[in-house]
This record gives structure tokens, sequence and C-alpha cells, in this order.
């Protein structure tokens, strides 16, 4: 089984003492293992991987005594797409959270499900956050460089998509690239 935790990051953690953590968590599972760190302002986020539901509670136990659990969400679950409005609010609610990775997982379904010009913005707006979450795994120079390969999909026939602000995202991108280092802005 694979998850998605979310620890709350009120102690401003570094990406050093998240990994001895993880560290710590694995080697009380039998057959667990967790990776993919990301770090945001407001959370830690990783992924665990456990064979039942024992071991999940073992390492929510141990988590749960340096940090608030914010999220456990199952990720083996294939995801469904609720409809257009509902998913890219849900994605936008996401980014603006700097849940940067399950923004891009929501909208990857909704993706597969457009065509044209629209399904190029979307995947523009996909790449833009696996982009972010390179910032969160503290790997800023794929960062920007992603940033800079995928602005130019960001075009579209108004300044809005659907409730989010394109102009206020290809601005923030722009500030991330010109200064080479991650900004939070809301869209």
């Amino acid at each position: 089984m694979r998850f998605l935790i979310r620890l709350s990051n009120d102690k401003g953690h570094q990406a050093k003492n998240v990994m001895e953590k993880q560290r710590e968590i694995a080697a009380t599972l039998q057959n667990g293992k967790v990776g993919n760190l990301r770090i945001s302002s407001k959370a830690l986020e990783f992924d665990l991987f456990v064979d039942s539901n024992d071991d999940l509670h073992a390492a929510e136990k141990i988590l749960s005594k340096s940090s608030k659990i914010l999220t456990v969400k199952r990720l083996d679950i294939p995801p469904t797409v609720p409809g257009k409005m509902k998913t890219i609010k849900e994605a936008r609610n996401l980014f603006n959270e700097e849940r940067f990775w399950e923004s891009h997982e929501i909208l990857e379904g909704l993706w597969h499900t457009l065509k044209g010009e629209e399904k190029n913005l979307v995947q523009g707006i996909i790449l833009v956050c696996a982009a972010l979450v390179h910032f969160q795994k503290d790997e800023n120079d794929t960062a920007i460089s992603m940033l800079k390969r995928y602005q130019s999909k960001l075009r579209w026939h108004d300044r809005f998509y659907e409730g989010i602000d394109l102009d206020h995202l290809r601005k923030g991108l722009s500030k991330m690239i010109s200064e080479g280092k991650r900004k939070t802005f809301q869209i």
C-alpha cells in the first residue's frame, strides 16, 4: 500500500532533519519504506509504502510524536475525475496550499479527457506543478530549467482559465526564473 503523508512544518524543518526522521520510521517497519520527500512552508510530505494497516498505524504513532499529521491519503487507488470545474477548483486549492504534487495528479486525470489548446494549457499547468515539486525536493536547478522550458505552454486566449489567473501565474514563474529560487504565490 502507498500513502501520501503530510506533516505540519511548524518547526521550519530542513531536508536533512526530515530524511533522518524518515530513516527512523523505515527502521521500525518490517517491510515499509519512505521516499519522495517534499518540503513546503506549511508541510513536510512524503510517500510511505507499507504492507499492512498495522504498519501504517505504527508509522503514524511515531510521526505524531514529532509533528501534527495533516494528511494520510492512500495513493495506490486510481483517482476519480469528478468533472472539469470541480477538478480545476480542487487543483487550484491544492496549488494554493503548496500541495503541488497532488495538484499535478488531479490535473493529470482531467488532462487525458481534454483536446486541443485546452489540453496543451492544462499540460503546461501540470508541468509547472512538477517543476515546483522539484523546488520542494531542494532540486532548484532542475526546477528552474523546467520552468524555462514549460512557460511557453501557458498560452491561452484569456487572462483566466476556469478561475485560474494565468497572468498572475506567469508573473510568479517569471520572478522565480529571474531570481533562481522558489517564491510562494497563489493562482
